[in-house]
């Protein structure tokens, strides 16, 4: 396996990500030679969380952060959530691939307040994921 590098503009619009808060996801993928992470989609702030799962691929593995935006019995609560998005019809050499990449991935997205893996659509369930949010927020 080669080195997997992540490209340039990808730590810089995860910053302006983080910072502005005017998109409400970034989807990554790999380039067409498995070598390198890219940005492949950017969804914008008025999209919804059901938008954000309908942008996944059904056979192709990404990295994503979603802007996650719930409210606790103390008021609004705004999270950055990480997700490794790996579906069963994925080819296992992507699957291993992404799997491999993902600390090296998670290194440029400081700030992340919790991490998804999933392998289907019932594993990106909106309040399966508030639950994970809630289990490692100290609030």
């Amino acid at each position: 396996m080669s080195l997997i590098t992540i490209n340039n503009e990808v730590p810089m619009m995860f910053k302006e990500f983080k910072l502005s808060h005017k998109w409400r996801y970034i989807i990554f993928k790999m380039n067409d030679k498995l070598t390198e992470v890219i940005i492949d989609k950017i969804g914008q702030y008025d999209e919804t969380y059901d938008d954000f799962t309908k942008a996944l691929p059904p056979k192709a593995a990404r990295f994503c952060v979603y802007d996650l935006h719930y409210t606790q019995v103390n008021g609004k609560r705004e999270k950055i959530i990480f997700y490794l998005w790996s579906p069963s019809k994925c080819s296992l050499k992507e699957k291993v691939i992404f799997s491999a990449t993902k600390v090296l991935v998670k290194q440029v997205f400081e700030g992340i307040a919790a991490e998804v893996q999933a392998t289907c659509d019932s594993e990106l369930d909106i309040e399966r994921v508030l639950d994970k949010v809630k289990s490692v927020s100290r609030e």
